[in-house]
C-alpha cells in the first residue's frame, strides 16, 4: 500500500534555507513529504540519488585501508557500486516495519533503532534479489563486504548520530555471531553462509524493541 518513487539524480546546486542546514549530501536521501506535490499525489516517499555522490572516492585510500584492514581472498568483493544496491535497500525498510505510533515511545533511541532496522532489512533481503534473479550470487558477496567495511568507524559515535551507532551494533552482532571475524594479524575475514541467519537474527529483535 506504500507509495513510493525512487529516481538518480545528478545535483547541481543546493541553496537556501536547506543549504544552511544541511551538514551534507549521502548517497540517498528522502524528500519531504509535507509539501504540496506531496499533498496533491496523496502522501507517499519519494526516494532521491546522487550519482555525484557514487562517483566519487579515493582509489588509493580504499586501497590502503583494504590492505589495512581485509583479509587479502575478500578484497575482490568490495565494490562501492554494491554500497549503491545496499543504500536501495535501506531507503525501502523505512517504510516496512512498525508505524511511527510504537517507534517514538523509544524517545533517544527512535532513530537509532530506526536507522539500525533499514540496515537489517536491506542486507536480511538480499538474498531473496538473488533468488529473484534481481542480482546473483557474486554481486551479493560484494554487498556484504562493501556493507561490513563501510561500518568501520573513525571514532566512538555519540547517541545523536544514529546511523553511526547502528554502524556499531551491526558490527558487533556480526562479530559475536560468527558472520565475520578476525584474523591473528587483526584482519576482518567473511563466513558467507552464515549472514542470512545471522541477519535475519538480528531484524527479528529490532522488530520486537520496535513493538514492545
Amino acid at each position: 500500500e506504500v507509495k513510493q518513487t525512487m529516481v538518480d539524480v545528478d545535483l547541481a546546486t543546493l541553496q537556501g534555507d536547506y543549504a544552511q542546514c544541511r551538514g551534507g549530501i549521502t548517497t540517498a536521501q528522502n524528500l519531504p513529504n509535507d509539501d504540496k506535490l506531496s499533498v496533491k499525489t496523496g502522501g507517499g516517499r519519494r526516494n532521491v540519488y546522487h550519482r555525484q555522490v557514487r562517483m566519487s572516492g579515493d582509489k588509493e585510500r580504499t586501497k590502503r585501508m583494504l590492505e589495512a584492514l581485509l583479509e587479502k581472498e575478500f578484497h575482490r568483493y568490495y565494490d562501492p557500486e554494491a554500497e549503491h544496491i545496499f543504500v536501495i535497500g535501506h531507503e525501502n525498510g523505512h517504510s516496512l516495519g512498525p508505524d511511527s505510533t510504537f517507534k517514538t515511545a523509544l524517545g533517544l533511541y527512535q532513530h537509532i533503532i530506526e536507522e539500525n532496522k533499514a540496515d537489517v532489512v536491506s542486507i536480511t533481503m538480499m538474498p531473496q534479489y538473488v533468488k529473484a534473479g534481481v542480482i546473483d550470487e557474486e554481486t551479493l558477496k560484494k554487498v556484504y563486504v562493501t556493507w561490513v567495511m563501510r561500518l568501520l568507524l573513525k571514532a566512538k559515535p555519540q547517541r545523536i548520530q544514529p546511523h553511526r551507532v547502528g554502524d556499531l551494533i551491526h558490527f558487533n552482532y556480526l562479530l559475536s555471531h560468527g558472520a565475520i571475524e578476525m584474523t591473528p594479524e587483526n584482519k576482518i575475514k567473511f563466513n558467507f553462509d552464515k549472514f542470512p541467519e545471522v541477519m535475519g537474527k538480528i531484524l527479528t529483535e529490532t522488530i520486537e524493541v520496535q513493538l514492545s
